[in-house]
């Protein structure tokens, strides 16, 4: 599937607690789907909630069983990883999908296309990561 397909697919899919799929998934559940439809990689799925200390189980996700991805400055890829960072820890990941544009899943909206640097994430932007 190409990236185009996935976003017209996925806009719109609701926000699922511990979803991992397109009947519903959670920021990180998106990034799983978006890899292993368009790139046919498997992430790990981690057990993620987005009730209960989510910004920990992300935080270590992201931080310690991604050591290949390496951080980006400059022009942003589509499949590089937005990370946001709140309270000290990782609470939230996108989808670039453009140098401008991210995919996101956001609790109570569902999946949307967003600005990178206008959206209510933009100042929690940690960094943004590529895999190696």
């Amino acid at each position: 599937m190409e990236l185009a397909d996935f976003v017209a697919h996925a806009v719109r899919v609701p926000f699922v607690d511990r979803g991992r799929g397109f009947r519903g998934w959670d920021c990180w559940g998106l990034v799983v789907a978006a890899y292993r439809e368009v790139l046919g990689a498997e992430l790990p799925s981690m057990v993620y909630r987005a009730t209960a200390e989510p910004a920990d189980d992300l935080d270590r996700v992201v931080h310690k069983r991604l050591p290949s991805w390496s951080r980006v400055d400059g022009l942003y890829r589509p499949m590089d990883l937005a990370v946001y960072v709140t309270s000290g820890a990782v609470s939230h990941v996108a989808l670039i999908i453009d140098p401008l544009r991210a995919l996101h899943a956001h609790e109570g909206i569902g999946t949307v296309v967003e600005p990178l640097r206008s959206s209510v994430w933009s100042r929690c932007l940690e960094g943004v990561y590529r895999a190696a």
